[in-house]
């Protein structure tokens, strides 16, 4: 399985002028990876919860996690690209969706 990650400007952004860390970033990344939804509405999460009992939901859903990094609001997605036939997770703020 391929994977590949992505992050807007707006996330680089943050990173460079030191507004947090690419380690705070990892860590929530880390969270998103285990399923772990953030700060993502209980009704959200428990619906990602169900799906992902469904044999292959992974491949035809849209997963998201909300994160606070010092203050600041991180989207994540993750989505399987067929065309690309990888999975794809982007990284953004909620202004940039």
């Amino acid at each position: 399985m391929k994977a590949k990650i992505i992050m807007t400007k707006g996330v680089n952004s943050l990173i460079e002028n030191g507004i947090f860390s690419d380690k705070d970033l990892l860590s929530a990344l880390i969270q998103f990876t285990s399923n772990d939804w953030g700060i993502l509405s209980d009704e959200d999460k428990k619906l990602q919860d169900e799906l992902l009992l469904i044999p292959n939901s992974e491949y035809n859903e849209r997963f998201m996690g909300v994160y606070m990094i010092h203050n600041i609001k991180i989207w994540f997605f993750r989505e399987y690209d067929y065309s690309i036939d990888t999975f794809l997770t982007t990284i953004l703020l909620p202004e940039e969706y």
